[in-house]
């Protein structure tokens, strides 16, 4: 708390209750070109009960001019809080099999032309594939740089611009649009998978073993629990979409209404500006 001027003190204590604990973000916030401190106030069992946003030179904001301060620290914190608990579980995934896959399909099915029964289902499996894997080195890339984007501002910057907030929040809404687009695209082919085992299996004993490994119930509620739950049924139905561009720019849209829809519903009460 000695790292704060005797006006900013001021400032958040008019809005404090005698029963309180203070928690002070250890870094600044900017907004207009301006920075600001952002305070939260906890009960003794530190559940958070309100916050404050109060300038530099100790001015207190109005509500309206809090909201889009707090939007951005309290979206930085969840933010570097899901990279640390759930972007690094995702990387874990074990991707490499689905390059094995490809390259089996590749060998069963060098060429695949329009006239076969199974054109659309076996382009859309190998697609699905090389989606997967590639996404994956895109996921370990924003992972990186969102670890490189906390440690600037918390060790070095000790502010967190509106740049780089921008710059972060591009990156969230990303990731969640590639797991989102193979997710879909593993969900429409995992009904295909039995007509593809059954052409399959005179054909090459490895990739029809691969793939049954594809085709289990477990997998399935995987890939139906985070369809279902990757957008808020408040907001929208992420399920009646499919993985083409305008589809996943919509996907962008959802993302960013359920961000906002979130932080009015559940924040915006607690600012006490």
């Amino acid at each position: 708390m000695n790292f704060l001027p005797n006006k900013v003190r001021k400032g958040y204590k008019k809005k404090k209750e005698w029963n309180e604990l203070v928690d002070i973000i250890p870094y600044t916030v900017e907004g207009e070109g301006e920075f600001y401190h952002y305070i939260l106030y906890q009960t003794f069992l530190f559940k958070l009960s309100g916050a404050v946003v109060v300038r530099k030179d100790g001015h207190m904001p109005t509500l309206e001019e809090a909201k889009p301060i707090v939007f951005r620290i309290n979206g930085y914190n969840n933010m570097i809080g899901f990279a640390n608990r759930k972007m690094k579980d995702t990387l874990n995934r074990p991707v490499g099999m689905m390059k094995k896959i490809e390259k089996q399909i590749e060998e069963v099915y060098p060429e695949i032309s329009m006239n076969h029964p199974l054109h659309k289902e076996i382009s859309l499996l190998k697609k699905m594939c090389h989606t997967i894997y590639e996404n994956h080195e895109e996921l370990v890339r924003i992972y990186k740089e969102i670890v490189q984007i906390a440690h600037k501002v918390q060790k070095y910057d000790k502010a967190l611009s509106e740049e780089t907030f921008n710059r972060l929040y591009y990156l969230f809404i990303k990731w969640h649009e590639l797991l989102f687009k193979e997710q879909i695209m593993q969900y429409e082919n995992f009904s295909d998978l039995d007509l593809i085992l059954e052409d399959v299996k005179p054909k090459s004993n490895k990739l029809y073993k691969s793939l049954q490994n594809l085709k289990t119930i477990k997998r399935l509620k995987v890939i139906e629990e985070f369809i279902e739950g990757v957008i808020s049924k408040e907001v929208g139905d992420a399920s009646k979409l499919s993985y083409s561009e305008e589809d996943l720019k919509e996907f962008r849209r959802l993302q960013d209404v359920e961000t906002r829809y979130m932080f009015e519903k559940n924040i915006v009460p607690l600012i006490r500006n």
